[in-house]
This record gives structure tokens, C-alpha cells and sequence, in this order.
């Protein structure tokens, strides 16, 4: 079984039981996987975007410090909670 397959049950009831390197994995992992698949919208429509505070920091701590504020975007998104529709800057 990998390592997403595990966590990603567990993440999605009990995401603050995991360890903080499993936390960066599922915040990492779920960014790119909706990002990847729909783009940024997607990312903050679907239940990824929940967490979406929490992934500007988990970029910071693999050192993608730079992705992590497209034009501050993912930062400022993130501050202002999930969003429904398109985003806007």
C-alpha cells in the first residue's frame, strides 16, 4: 500500500493526528494533485482547499518558498478561507 493510499483515509478524518512530516506529504500531495487536474480553482473548490492555510507553509518546509506566494496569491487565497467559483486577485 503507499504512502498516499494510507494517509489519505486518515487525512481526511483525523488530518491533525498525523505527524508533521505526514501533514506536509498530504498538503504537498493535494495541491498538486488538484492543481494538475482542474488548476487552482479546482484546488480551492474541492475538500483540498480546506486546508488551504496550511499549504503555504507546507511548501515553505520542502523549500518551494517561492511557490508558495505566486504574486501572494496561494497566501492570500489561503487566508480568506475555501472559495467557491473563479479566483480573483
Amino acid at each position: 500500500m503507499s504512502r498516499s493510499d494510507r494517509l489519505s483515509p486518515i487525512a481526511n478524518e483525523r488530518f491533525s493526528e498525523l505527524s508533521p512530516s505526514e501533514r506536509v506529504f498530504i498538503l504537498i500531495w493535494d495541491l498538486e494533485a488538484e492543481v494538475n487536474n482542474g488548476g487552482f480553482n479546482q484546488f480551492f473548490f474541492n475538500s483540498a482547499g480546506d486546508r488551504a492555510s496550511a499549504t503555504p507553509a507546507a511548501l515553505r518546509a520542502i523549500g518551494r518558498s517561492r511557490s508558495a506566494e505566486p504574486r501572494r496569491g496561494l497566501d492570500a487565497h489561503a487566508r480568506h478561507g475555501r472559495r467557491r467559483g473563479p479566483l480573483t486577485h
